[in-house]
């Protein structure tokens, strides 16, 4: 298998139904229903597997993936250890910017008459994971009204009154 663009790429792996393929760093990495895989770009060879439950994968800058079985996150380096915090694994994650991951609770949900898109305003208890120095940042509880974004450290999230911004 090739995966750098001069060769076609194919993939023969059980549990085929509903693959879900992301680049990894130097890795392709291949999610179904039960399990989650690492391929070398250049040969195809199986890197790693994990025998878990996935809902989604998402591939970070630096190879670190986010498997959400159910509502929780597992952050897996490269070689495929799991390195999520002890205290966020039973929340859900995602990327807000190139090297760091926020892992969000919900806590309330209220819907707001007059709101103009018509989205509940919702309470989030909040903490970023940058996936370099792997060190929570608790960011507290805040009313939200949708997802969060950043760049270099910087985090921006959509509130009741405005924006809040983190840094």
């Amino acid at each position: 298998m090739s995966v750098t663009g001069s060769e076609p790429a194919s993939l023969l792996i059980g549990d085929s139904d509903n693959l879900e393929v992301v680049l990894c760093g130097n890795h392709v990495c291949v999610g179904g229903q039960k399990f989650i895989a690492a391929f070398d770009r250049q040969t195809g060879k199986q890197v790693w597997r994990k025998e878990i439950g996935i809902s989604n994968i998402l591939a970070g800058p630096f190879g670190v993936i986010v498997a959400s079985p159910g509502n929780r996150s597992v952050v897996l380096d490269p070689d495929g250890r799991d390195v999520t915090p002890d205290s966020l694994g039973d929340r859900p994650a995602y990327w807000i910017d190139d090297e760091s991951l926020i892992f969000y609770r919900q806590t309330e949900q209220v819907v707001i008459t007059g709101n103009p898109d018509g989205m509940p305003l919702v309470t989030f208890e909040l903490s970023v994971y940058p996936t370099v120095t792997r060190e929570e940042l608790p960011l507290g509880r805040h009313q939200l009204y949708g997802n969060c974004a950043g760049t270099n450290r910087r985090y921006v999230c959509p509130g009741r009154d405005g924006f809040i911004m983190f840094h």
